[in-house]
């Protein structure tokens, strides 16, 4: 082995030993519903879902994004310190107060969605388009209403069944639905436009999934939930007014260059 393959298995070593050493259980602390960087919760929507906690056919659920504050947070892969929004990927249970979670990557996920909603599209996949979800919309979310519309988007991808047309929010799909009222309201059909749109959509900014799952030994004490960290910055995408100024000086500049001819 020469200096440059050694070099690389330590750094290979050390990576998973510092993971290895990080994947500990944390204590979080229930807030209330998401902030959305408000300082102050948003609020939720309510409404009805299928499946239900605790294998209930049908069960009444407040819909929308929970804050969370973990004092003791040492970074576990980029999980952030003090209070962050997180969102349900687990309809089967209740939420707990406090919580036990085990930090993981998305991976970790997608083996889990894999087991829970067994069949295509599978957990790989399932991920790849949370990821995608939340590039493209996440930094849009300011509202009670949006709140509610991305977490249910974010149920219809982990749960709901995907014949090839997309995911949906309704009253029918067989993996994940919804009562009428809910799947006609302002978040269903917000959310509903966020998934029809999925597979155009452009990203304005990337997002890593870190995935917080149950740290109980029989996995049914609270529900698991995901927190989506941004990479990057966020890009801008130009208002129509400021196209059309940039068009106006660009015209300007044309007509200038021709008087000087």
């Amino acid at each position: 082995m020469n200096l440059k393959q050694l070099l690389l298995a330590g750094a290979l070593t050390a990576l998973l030993g510092s993971q290895a050493a990080t994947a500990a259980t944390i204590s979080a602390n229930y807030l209330g519903s998401a902030q959305l960087g408000t300082g102050s919760g948003v609020g939720y929507e309510s409404g009805t879902i299928s499946p239900g906690p605790n294998g209930a056919t049908v069960a009444g659920v407040l819909i929308g994004g929970d804050s969370f504050n973990v004092p003791l947070n040492n970074g576990q892969f980029g999980l952030p310190s003090g209070k962050f929004d997180a969102w349900c990927v687990d309809i089967l249970h209740w939420l707990a107060n406090p919580s036990a979670f085990t930090p993981a990557l998305a991976s970790t996920l997608a083996t889990t969605l894999s087991t829970v909603r067994p069949g295509a599209p599978n957990g790989t996949q399932r991920v790849a388009d949370l990821n995608k979800l939340a590039n493209a919309y996440y930094d849009s979310l300011n509202t009670k209403t949006e709140s509610a519309a991305f977490q249910l988007a974010v149920w219809a991808i982990t749960y709901g069944a995907n014949s090839g047309s997309g995911y949906h929010v309704d009253s029918t799909n067989l993996g994940f639905h919804v009562d009428s009222g809910t799947a006609t309201s302002a978040w269903g059909v917000q959310a509903n436009t966020w998934l029809t749109g999925l597979s155009t959509a452009t990203a304005t900014s990337n997002y890593n999934i870190i995935y917080l799952e149950d740290a109980s030994s029989s996995k049914d004490k609270t529900q698991d939930m995901v927190v989506f960290v941004r990479t990057g910055a966020a890009t801008t995408v130009p208002e129509p007014g400021a196209l059309a100024l940039v068009g106006i000086g660009l015209l300007a500049a044309a007509l200038a260059r021709r008087r000087q001819v």
